[in-house]
């Protein structure tokens, strides 16, 4: 069952192309990880510009902006705002709330530091324009799995039918 769990939550970013930004090299890393795990190809830059850079060489489906990198340099931020191949990218802020996220042009957000449920359940929403988080606190991993008497097995298949459903939600919604 364990294999059936992890497979489903997994199948929902799989395969997903990621840009990951954070001056942070240990942020860096821990997404890149994450995300791998989750089956997603991720490729972490350290800056706005690497970011354009990687944007103008390679295609992403969904972009990952640590906020504070962001609000570091907001000329590089001008910059990626007026480039059309950024402004068609899904967007997530990290390390943000709603009001941070919406000054970046994010259109969702994860709070730092990295919840992998929360993190995961972003960029799979974000890879098919859906996920929005209701409110900035959301169950955190150990809370998750107190509530499933700590079956990791238990609480990834619950996560993969939520994010299925959720997303079946809003594109019903959004016919």
């Amino acid at each position: 069952m364990a294999d059936n769990a992890r497979s489903g939550a997994e199948d929902l970013v799989l395969g997903t192309q990621v840009l990951y930004v954070d001056e942070n090299s240990i942020n860096r890393a821990l997404a890149a990880l994450l995300l791998k795990e989750g089956g997603a190809v991720c490729s972490p830059v350290p800056t706005l510009r690497a970011m354009m850079d990687a944007i103008a060489r390679s295609r992403y489906d969904v972009v990952v902006l640590d906020y504070e990198t962001a609000a570091a340099d907001p000329e590089g931020l001008d910059m990626a705002r007026r480039d059309p191949q950024f402004r068609d990218l899904s967007l997530i802020a990290v390390g943000a709330g709603r009001n941070q996220a919406d000054a970046i042009g994010a259109a969702t957000f994860v709070t730092a530091p990295l919840d992998p449920i929360q993190f995961l359940a972003a960029v799979a929403g974000a890879r098919s324009g859906g996920y929005r988080p209701e409110r900035e606190r959301s169950i955190g991993r150990s809370a998750l799995l107190a509530r499933v008497s700590g079956k990791p097995e238990a609480a990834a298949e619950i996560l993969a039918k939520f994010i299925q459903e959720r997303l079946a939600i809003e594109q019903t919604q959004a016919k």
